[in-house]
């Protein structure tokens, strides 16, 4: 869930969200939160890889402890706009407006990532010029791509038809996914996501390491699927189902066959 920057170490809170999206460890948490060299906390909301989506009451936990112990929260919500029935986002400047900016981006949404496109909200004035100071002064950037600009900007405002008929198609992914490794692979264990168009995938049951893992799936199936490890977790392995659902036929077949050999 969460990921402090302590110089150029990395500090986490292991396990924190399961594969049911409850949140575990909060104590865990504030001992991470309440160390003097922790400044900053990066959020993810929607989380990368569970796809889950942070509750009100959730935030404001997080939102409590942040400022409990004086830190600033950087939120990427970068799949805010894939959410699933069941589900409701809230950005965590809901919550709060002090100590807090929100990354985001239209391009996971519209894949649009080679046009280059993000932007920030910060609620602070002062902080958001001091930001913007900085980039022009270390990285000398004074204006974003204008490219990126337009898509957004067209994205926004003329996508609404395209997301829903998006997040449809996605949700039937998911359904195939679903059906699939119950009949196939139920040793695999899957809850579909609140968000994301990720599927977080508990191979624990399995019985193979991370590393016999993927070279069945590479070297016998030759299917790439990202493994758990790129997030903590040797046990599970990452999805992409944004695509033709032909081609998720074709891959899964391809998990199974090297999962079996």
């Amino acid at each position: 869930v969460v990921n402090t920057i302590l110089k150029e170490a990395d500090l986490f809170c292991p396990n924190s969200v399961r594969i049911n999206f409850t949140i575990y460890h909060w104590d865990t948490l504030k001992a991470v939160l309440k160390q003097t060299a922790t400044k900053i906390l990066l959020l993810t909301n929607p989380h990368n890889p569970t796809g889950k989506v942070f509750s009100d009451d959730e935030l404001k936990h997080i939102v409590a402890l942040c400022q409990q112990y004086n830190v600033f929260i950087i939120s990427d919500d970068i799949h805010k706009d894939i959410v699933y029935q069941k589900a409701a986002y809230t950005p965590v400047t809901e919550f709060t407006t002090k100590n807090v900016v929100l990354c985001c981006s239209a391009t996971k949404t519209f894949n649009t990532p080679g046009l280059i496109g993000a932007y920030l909200f910060e609620p602070e004035a002062e902080l958001r010029e001091m930001f913007l100071c900085e980039l022009k002064q270390k990285n000398a950037l004074s204006s974003a791509s204008i490219l990126g600009i337009e898509s957004q900007m067209a994205a926004y405002n003329t996508g609404s038809d395209y997301l829903v008929q998006l997040i449809t198609y996605l949700q039937n992914n998911f359904d195939y996914l679903s059906t699939f490794l119950k009949s196939q692979l139920p040793e695999i264990r899957f809850k579909q996501p609140e968000a994301t168009y990720l599927a977080w995938m508990d191979v624990s049951q399995l019985g193979l390491t991370a590393e016999k893992l993927q070279d069945r799936l590479v070297n016998t199936g030759r299917v790439g699927i990202m493994s758990g490890t790129t997030y903590g977790d040797s046990h599970y392995l990452r999805m992409n189902i944004a695509c033709p659902i032909s081609k998720l036929q074709e891959g899964l077949k391809r998990m199974e066959y090297g999962i079996r050999s």
